[in-house]
Parts: C-alpha cells; structure tokens; sequence
C-alpha cells in the first residue's frame, strides 16, 4: 500500500517568523500561468509590466497590506507576469535610512515581537487568499519562498534584483 507522499517543510524549523526582522518573500502562480500582465521592452535595460486586470487587483492588494497588518511594511516589491517579489519589513516602526527609505542596520538587527503579532506566514495566505477570492478563481501555487534578509549588503542586492527583474524577464526562470 502507498503511503500518502510527506511535504517537506521549507521553514527554518526553530525560527519565530512573527519577529522584527526583514524578508525577502516570491509568490509564484498556479502552474506559472502569466496572470498578472506582459513585459514591455525586455530585453532592453528598462523594461516594464504593463499589467492585466488580475495583476491590478494583485497590485491594489499589495498596497493594503500595511493597513491590514499594523507591523508590516511593503518596502519593495515587483509583479512579474507569473508571480511576484517582496521585500517585508517586521518592525512596528519604519526607519529612515540609505537603501529604501529604512536603516537597514535598524531593520535587520530588531529582535523580538510583539504579542499576537502575524508571522510572515499569516500575512501571505491572507494576502493570497484575498487575492484569489476577489478574482473568483484560485490564482497561486501552494505555498511561497522566503528569505530572512540578514544584513545591509543581502538587502541591497536584493532590492536590485527586484529593481533589475522585469529586464531580465527573458532569461527568469519563472519565464516558462
């Protein structure tokens, strides 16, 4: 008899994914379908999405999420035509600083949470979850990729990569 496939958990396992901190977050959609719009003038140097009605609503849902979660903040982000990058700031409080608009130093180096705060989690099936119920169709694959940001220079590259992601849209391997 076949026993039932066990999934693997991609999570830190003693981590507490509802302290300050930053994270780098990828939502891919459902069977990588291109939902959310087309890139526009890959592969020159400054290409763009223009985006599909989806990836509005993908867009608007993004910018609410601050309002949803008081300790969220939406430092960064790019909708790519199958799935989408963040990076999220942890922290009741955002920082003034060189890369973003935030004191990395002051980002990547809180500890702790505060009681009955979301992990990071909560607030991607909550998100997607809003997503999907307002597009009336299941738009994304099960689960998401997260990165704990830990210092000045990973930020840094990664809020690139998302700066540089619609122009390398040819090569993305996402770009299915």
């Amino acid at each position: 008899m076949n026993e039932p496939r066990q999934r693997k958990n991609i999570r830190l396992k003693d981590y507490d994914y509802a302290q300050n901190s930053a994270y780098f977050t990828t939502i891919v959609t459902q069977e990588r379908r291109c939902l959310f719009g087309d890139i526009v003038g890959a592969p020159l140097a400054v290409s763009v999405i223009q985006l599909s009605k989806i990836g509005k609503i993908v867009d608007e849902q993004i910018q609410l999420l601050s309002g949803h979660y008081g300790n969220v903040v939406v430092d960064k982000y790019v909708i790519m035509p199958n799935h989408i990058h963040f990076i999220l700031l942890l922290s009741g409080t955002s920082a003034a600083g060189e890369i973003g608009g935030r004191d990395i130093a002051d980002v990547c180096g809180i500890t702790g949470a505060a009681s009955g705060a979301p992990t990071i989690g909560n607030i991607i099936r909550g998100f997607k979850a809003g997503v999907s119920r307002i597009c009336n169709q299941s738009v994304w694959q099960r689960n998401y990729y997260e990165h704990i940001i830990r210092d000045a220079n990973d930020y840094s590259e990664i809020w690139e990569y998302i700066d540089n992601n619609p122009s390398n849209w040819e090569t993305d391997t996402e770009n299915v």
